[in-house]
C-alpha cells in the first residue's frame, strides 16, 4: 500500500473543542439548530454555510459549495484553522470508558483503489458519488477520512503505542463522552517507518466511506483529464484515510425495521415466519440472536426468536451466507414485498451499537411495526467477501469508531 504524510489544516489547539463535529447526519435537527445558532466556530458552519443567511443556496448546488469554500477560507483567515508547515502522519485515538481504538491518518493513493489494492464490500450510488465529487472540487478540502482496516501487525501497533505513551497529544476533545486525541508524527524516522510498513501490505479494506472514496477517485480522474501536467495532480491523486488494525475496530450488525406487514395481521405474519423458522415467543425482555442464521423479531411489545428450520439450512444458507441476505430472501422479499433495500421507503435501519432498547423504542414510537435483529458479520466473512470482489447487501455492517469531521483537513490546493 502506498501512503504518504501530508500537511493538514488543524484546528487551533485552544479552539479544537468548539471546532470539531460529528458527521452532519449524526445530529438531530434540534441539535443542528443549537450548534449553528450559537457556535460560529463549529466545522458544521462550513458544511451549512448559509444557515444564518436569508438567501439560501439550492441543496448540493455549486453556489452552496462556493459558500462552503469561502467559509473555510474565513476560518483560516481568523486563525480557527492553521496549516501545518511540513508533512506528517497523525495518530488518532478514541477512548470510551475502557475501550480504546487507535489508528493512523494518512494520505492514501487513489491508484491503490483503482487497482484493487483497497478492497470494497459495498456498491455505491452513482448520483451520490457525483455530488460528493462536485463538493470536493469546489470546496477543495477533504475533512472526513475514509476508514480503512487491515490485519493486526505487531510492529505497527508497538510503534503507535510507544508514541502515544511518550508524547503529548496535539489536542484532546470530548464529544458525547468519547475522548478524541490527536498526535502529530513529524520526525523523519516515524514517517519512514510507517511508509515502509504499509508498503508491505498488498491489500487493505474499506470499513466505512465507500462513497467518499469513490468520489475522490472521480475527482482525480476529472482533474487529470482537465489539467494535464498540473503540479497539483499529486494532491488529487490522494485522499485522506484513517488506517485502523482490525483489532481496534468494533464490528456490529445493522438491524432492519419495517413500517407495515404487507397486509398481514400479526397472527398471519407469525404464521408466515413459521413456514421457514421455528418461532419461539420470548416475551417483553429484549433478546439477541446467539448464532449466525438466527434472528429475533420485535413485534407489538413482544420479542420472538427465529431458528431456521433444519431442512432449509442447506437449501438457503449456501447461497445466502450473510444473515442480511438470508433475511431478505426468506422474509423481506417473499412475505413483505421489500426487494430494493436502497430505495424502498417501507424499511429502515438501526445499528447494533445502539442496543436493543433503541430498536424497541423505534417500534414503540409507532414509526415502525416490527424490527428484525441480526447476528453481526464476522471479520473473516468481511475479509472473504471483500477479497472475492462480491458485495454485501446495503447496511450489512456498522464499524466503530466513527471519526470526527474537521479534526484533520486534507487540502487539494
Amino acid at each position: 500500500m502506498d501512503i504518504k504524510p501530508f500537511g493538514a489544516f488543524l484546528p487551533a489547539k485552544h479552539l479544537a473543542q468548539q471546532v470539531v463535529s460529528k458527521p452532519f447526519d449524526f445530529y438531530t435537527h434540534e441539535q443542528l439548530d443549537e450548534i449553528l445558532l450559537h457556535n460560529h466556530q463549529s466545522f458544521l458552519n462550513i458544511v451549512k454555510p448559509d444557515y444564518r443567511e436569508a438567501d439560501k443556496a439550492d441543496v448540493n448546488s455549486e453556489a452552496l459549495f462556493a459558500r462552503s469554500r469561502a467559509r473555510f477560507l474565513d476560518f483560516v483567515a481568523n486563525g480557527i484553522y492553521s496549516h501545518l508547515g511540513g508533512d506528517a502522519y497523525y495518530i488518532y485515538r478514541q477512548t470510551v470508558d475502557t475501550q480504546i481504538a487507535t489508528g493512523l491518518i494518512v494520505g492514501a493513493s487513489v491508484e491503490d483503489y483503482k487497482k484493487g489494492h483497497i478492497k470494497i464490500h459495498e456498491q455505491t450510488i452513482e448520483r451520490k458519488e457525483v455530488v460528493l465529487k462536485n463538493y470536493l472540487r469546489s470546496v477543495k478540502i477533504n475533512a472526513e477520512p475514509v476508514l480503512l482496516t487491515y490485519p493486526h501487525n505487531d510492529e505497527i501497533a508497538s510503534r503507535i503505542n510507544h508514541i502515544t505513551q511518550t508524547h503529548q497529544p496535539y489536542c484532546e476533545v470530548t464529544v458525547d463522552g468519547v475522548i478524541h486525541q490527536l498526535w502529530l508524527l513529524e520526525s523523519d524516522s516515524d514517517k519512514q517507518f510507517f511508509t515502509t510498513q504499509f508498503a508491505g501490505f498488498d491489500e487493505v479494506f474499506v470499513a466505512d466511506g465507500h462513497h467518499r472514496l469513490a468520489s475522490s477517485a472521480l475527482l482525480y480522474d476529472e482533474f487529470a483529464a482537465n489539467n494535464p501536467g498540473s503540479n497539483k495532480l499529486p494532491n488529487y491523486a490522494r485522499f485522506m484515510a484513517a488506517l485502523y488494525a482490525d483489532d481496534q475496530l468494533g464490528l456490529f450488525e445493522f438491524n432492519r425495521l419495517v413500517k407495515d406487514l404487507n397486509g398481514y395481521s400479526e397472527e398471519g405474519f407469525i404464521a408466515q415466519l413459521e413456514k421457514v423458522f421455528e418461532v419461539k415467543k420470548s416475551g417483553a425482555e429484549p433478546v439477541k440472536p446467539a448464532n449466525p442464521h438466527e434472528f429475533t423479531v420485535y413485534l407489538h411489545g413482544t420479542w420472538y426468536y427465529l431458528n431456521l428450520l433444519p431442512a432449509l439450512r442447506d437449501v438457503y444458507v449456501i447461497d445466502n451466507p450473510l444473515d442480511a441476505e438470508l433475511l431478505t430472501e426468506l422474509i423481506l422479499k417473499p412475505v413483505l414485498n421489500i426487494s430494493d433495500l436502497r430505495a424502498d421507503k417501507r424499511i429502515g435501519f438501526t445499528s447494533g451499537v445502539q442496543g436493543l432498547e433503541a430498536v424497541a423504542r423505534r417500534v414503540d414510537s409507532g414509526r415502525f411495526v416490527a424490527a428484525f435483529v441480526l447476528h453481526p458479520v464476522h471479520i473473516d466473512q468481511f475479509y472473504a467477501i471483500s477479497r472475492s470482489g462480491k458485495t454485501m447487501p446495503p447496511k450489512s455492517t456498522w464499524f466503530e469508531p466513527k471519526l470526527l469531521n474537521g479534526l484533520t483537513i486534507y487540502s487539494y490546493e
